[in-house]
């Protein structure tokens, strides 16, 4: 049976302009859009590396330099606004991993430019003179204060692990996880590639991994932190619409969100 006929959508004259037909070039928007950011509060007691919900690519060897990797994004988007000035910047949800309060503070500083010590309980492993430590406080370079940005919510930004309710898991503010949910796990690195029940992990990253098995894991209490607090989502969009650094004023959230309790915006 043959399928529907083929309808050419030309509306903004693309094939014009890519055939040469057009006289008239120009680009209509020059923008950055980021999605799953996930800045991460790795030391998390409600954080899901090791659970029976879970698998182990909850864990990654790269989690404690979220904040970094923000940053690294802003100082690159500003370089590229050199050569040509970018409309806005479009979050697309996600930019908190487990929808803490400190997640999103962290994330408005690297965005602003604000000064951040990117580590909750006390700083309870320091790392050698000469080696970049994750959890050392910085000031990072921050979005350019010419470029606009707005952000979406996105289900880790509403839900814990993006899809459990708050109840269900362990308080992110208490110093060791139920057994529920998560533990405050230490990977397990093997000089010997392990294959627990003849499964075999894969070699990389640097064969470190949290794996199902109880017998593969170590586990600890971490220092307590009430800034790991759930945040709810007015209290999101209250703290997005405050960033004024750069603009739009409320990152496109208006009192209106906050009024009907909408999560949704539209930009001319």
């Amino acid at each position: 049976m043959p399928g529907e006929p083929w309808v050419l959508r030309d509306e903004w004259s693309v094939a014009a302009a890519s055939n040469g037909t057009t006289q008239n070039k120009a680009s209509m928007a020059y923008f950055a859009h980021l999605s799953d950011v996930h800045i991460i509060d790795e030391e998390s007691p409600a954080r899901a590396i090791h659970s029976p919900i879970a698998a182990e690519s909850a864990w990654r060897p790269y989690d404690a330099y979220s904040t970094h990797m923000l940053d690294a994004a802003m100082r690159t988007i500003n370089e590229f606004a050199e050569v040509h000035p970018h409309d806005f910047v479009l979050f697309s949800g996600d930019v908190t991993d487990t929808h803490l309060f400190i997640e999103l503070r962290w994330f408005i500083d690297v965005v602003e430019g604000n000064p951040i010590d990117p580590d909750t309980g006390d700083d309870d492993n320091p790392m050698a003179t000469g080696v970049v430590d994750p959890h050392d406080p910085y000031t990072p370079v921050g979005l350019s204060p010419q470029i606009p940005w707005y952000v979406c919510l996105g289900n880790h930004d509403a839900w814990v692990l993006g899809s459990l309710g708050a109840s269900v898991v362990a308080s992110p503010t208490c110093s060791s996880a139920t057994p529920l949910v998560s533990h405050a796990v230490v990977p397990t690195c093997f000089a010997e590639l392990p294959c627990p029940g003849g499964y075999c992990y894969p070699e990389t990253p640097e064969r470190c991994h949290v794996p199902m098995d109880d017998g593969y894991y170590t586990s600890s209490s971490i220092p307590p932190d009430p800034d790991r607090r759930y945040i709810d989502l007015e209290e999101f969009k209250t703290m997005v619409m405050q960033a004024t650094v750069q603009g739009p004023s409320g990152h496109g959230f208006t009192m209106e969100n906050l009024n009907d309790g909408t999560n949704y915006f539209s930009v001319d």
